[in-house]
């Protein structure tokens, strides 16, 4: 999962093994000044701001600081980003990511350059999911059932998606959920594995709520596991081996395992083992573990 960020504002394409659906779109981030996630949206901007400096490169976070700079009413900012973006951009810019530039003749010029851009490949929706805000991450398939898995980053929850019905497996901060990251289906065991954390970067540093890895049953929602760290960590992608679950972490570089899906969690890679985009580095790409 290297852009948590990039998801929140362009559909993205999935493949998913076992299941006929290929896609899931969601719109872009909150929209209040504080935003679902309670991080002010100066700070928000000024974390981009820093970060397009550091790698000139991202697109990604340009077109995120060019959305929440539209949101907080800096049109200016934001047609300054999309302008420069618009010769590199590789998906047609969405109006309706920027609903405050309605009727800016700079922005309908943007729209008019980027109109043609196409990814590479073709895709169909299999379907769509609300509210604007749901900012999903994480995508896991059931293959035996077919049903999709979405977690929500901003709403802290899960969302089944069996057909064409869709409703909430694991609802709002239950347990004490928090925004969800990488899942996994535990088949043998009827389990969804889901890595989630505190929403923010300062709530995270100041250990105020924890990272865990929670599972839960793939029909009833039911919590069976839920494991948490001490200290600040972004755990992120969720993998398994046999009965273990290893977990990856973004602000550390380390990796955590689950023993036979119990117990604590073990650090099986030292923090620093890892350099990955959502950390202070800000490199561009995340490093896989083998």
């Amino acid at each position: 999962m290297l852009a948590a960020m990039i998801r929140s504002v362009v559909a993205a394409l999935v493949v998913l093994a076992g299941c006929s659906h290929k896609e899931a779109a969601s719109g872009p981030a909150p929209k209040d000044e504080a935003g679902a996630s309670g991080v002010a949206v100066g700070a928000w901007i000024a974390e981009l701001k820093a970060q397009r400096t550091a790698d000139p490169g991202d697109l990604g976070a340009a077109y995120l600081a060019a959305y929440v700079a539209g949101m907080a009413g800096d049109g200016a900012e934001a047609l300054a980003i999309l302008e420069m973006l618009a010769d590199g951009w590789p998906f047609p810019v969405q109006a309706s990511d920027f609903i405050k530039l309605a009727g800016e003749p700079r922005f309908a010029a943007v729209l008019e350059r980027t109109a043609g851009c196409e990814p590479a490949g073709t895709a169909t929706t299999a379907f769509t999911l609300g509210p604007a805000d749901l900012v999903p991450e994480g995508i896991a398939c059931d293959a035996a059932s077919g049903a999709v898995y979405v977690g929500s980053i901003v709403h802290r929850k899960i969302v089944r998606v069996d057909g064409t019905a869709a409703g909430d497996l694991v609802p709002e901060a239950q347990g004490g959920l928090g925004g969800v990251l990488g899942m996994t289906v535990d088949a043998s065991r009827r389990l969804l594995w889901a890595a989630h954390n505190p929403l923010g970067e300062a709530t995270r540093a100041a250990g105020k709520e924890r990272s865990g890895v929670a599972a839960f049953d793939l029909d009833t929602g039911a919590t069976k596991v839920d494991v948490k760290l001490e200290g600040a960590h972004l755990l992120n992608d969720v993998a398994l081996a046999g009965a273990d679950v290893y977990v990856s972490d973004s602000t550390r570089g380390a990796v955590w395992r689950l023993r036979g899906g119990q117990g604590a969690l073990e650090r099986v890679a030292a923090d620093g083992t890892f350099v990955c985009a959502l950390t202070p580095s800000r490199s561009s790409t995340c490093a896989a573990v083998r």
